[in-house]
């Protein structure tokens, strides 16, 4: 199995019509909502691409986007939109272990409720941080600005 098979199945997922998300970026990309991410990387688990080589957070059209990228002898990233207002999405590790790391982190750096994910304390920010997520950035909604990740 290859990265091409993979991501002909995964197209069939993305909510982009273009094949190239990011110009420049040397590699395959599927955009997905937080429900399609396990589905998504199931497909990528049948097709023998295991390595989950880091967890990015950007901001994509003033929304937040986390870039699942793997790799098998070529990268492929699945591109996940956070919603704004659930702000949650699934964790890997009961597939793929060493997410947790990259999991924490996002929590962690970009407020993003990882489901299934348990932080009894904190990894990256000093235990006693009490400022917000510190990547979380405010993003234009309509004429307001909001802060994501404050209610």
């Amino acid at each position: 199995m290859t990265i091409f098979t993979a991501w002909n199945e995964l197209k069939k997922l993305s909510l982009a019509d273009r094949d190239e998300l990011l110009p420049g970026f040397n590699e395959k990309q599927v955009l997905l909502t937080s429900n399609q991410l396990i589905e998504a990387v199931k497909i990528l688990l049948a097709n023998n691409i295991f390595h989950l080589s880091t967890i990015t957070g950007v901001y994509q059209e003033n929304s937040l986007q986390l870039l699942y990228h793997f790799w098998k002898g070529e990268g492929i990233t699945l591109r996940v939109e956070i919603d704004e207002q659930d702000n949650q999405v699934d964790s890997l590790t009961e597939w793929i272990p060493g997410a947790l790391f990259y999991e924490r982190e996002i929590t962690e750096m970009f407020g993003v409720k990882i489901n299934g994910l348990n932080m009894s304390n904190k990894m990256f920010l000093p235990d006693n941080w009490e400022g917000d997520a510190p990547m979380r950035r405010a993003i234009r909604v309509g004429n307001d600005e909001q802060q994501q990740g404050h209610k």
